[in-house]
């Protein structure tokens, strides 16, 4: 079996999103379950390969597995990847896995890709989580962000960080 049977097609689309958070208690605890048996085969290289392999599925499972075993040694290529925006929906695991490194490192590529896509405009890509990572590792640090509506529009900063401290929060119950 390869990477993506064994770290991508079972759990890409229930991370997507955090769509586990909608899950009952019972279906998040199984899923979590899977997540903490299969991140055994998150080895560097099985995520190299992944991240290497060009598509939106592997790249967000790849860095989904790299936040929750919080493997910083791919944190510069998750800044990377994050700072270039290729791909749809990886952004939102990047945003993720720098969230679980916690490091001023982290905290500065978040910063830097808000200054980058900020004002929204017409690049509506993963703002609302770079928003909410950099929240959960530096709260009182986020007031130096614009957060007025226009500069953010049609995305919901407020609603962002809600969603993402929701995520952290299940993540660290779930997973710890």
């Amino acid at each position: 079996m390869t990477e993506v049977d064994q770290l991508v097609r079972p759990f890409y689309l229930r991370l997507l999103h955090g769509n586990f958070r909608r899950d009952d208690p019972e279906a998040r605890l199984q899923f979590f379950a899977s997540l903490r048996q299969a991140s055994v085969l998150a080895e560097p290289k099985a995520l190299t390969r992944l991240f290497n392999a060009g598509g939106w599925r592997e790249r967000l499972s790849a860095a989904w597995f790299a936040g929750l075993i919080r493997n910083r040694q791919f944190e510069d290529r998750i800044s990377d990847l994050l700072l270039k925006s290729e791909l749809c929906f990886a952004g939102q695991a990047y945003c993720f896995a720098l969230a679980r490194f916690r490091s001023p490192e982290s905290s500065g590529i978040l910063r830097a890709y808000l200054e980058t896509y900020l004002p929204v405009g017409d690049r509506i890509y993963d703002q609302e989580w770079a928003l909410g990572a950099l929240t959960s590792i530096e709260p009182e640090s986020v007031g130096s962000v614009p957060r007025d509506l226009s500069t953010w529009k049609p995305l919901q900063p407020d609603r962002g960080v809600q969603k993402f401290l929701e995520l952290i929060a299940i993540v660290e119950k779930e997973w710890e």
